[in-house]
């Protein structure tokens, strides 16, 4: 299981980051990342845009969180 970079692990935040996740995933294997907009995103994980923002400033923060908790991970296991 994921490890989320966060001090409260509620279900309703591991929910949203997991969408999050899964949605950049889904929407990388149909078009590179230039062409991926915040909306497109929201769309795909069901969240709206404010719940976005509150957890990430851009798509580009989502990304550097993704990799980072890749990072981690990896780290970890070692």
């Amino acid at each position: 299981m994921i490890k989320l970079p966060i001090q409260e692990e509620h279900v309703s935040v591991r929910r949203t980051y997991l969408l999050l996740m899964k949605a950049l995933l889904d929407l990388l294997a149909e078009m590179p990342f230039e062409k991926i907009s915040l909306t497109d995103l929201c769309r795909v994980s069901m969240i709206s845009r404010s719940t976005f923002y509150r957890y990430f400033e851009d798509k580009y923060d989502l990304v550097n969180w993704y990799f980072q908790s890749g990072i981690t991970r990896f780290l970890v296991e070692l």
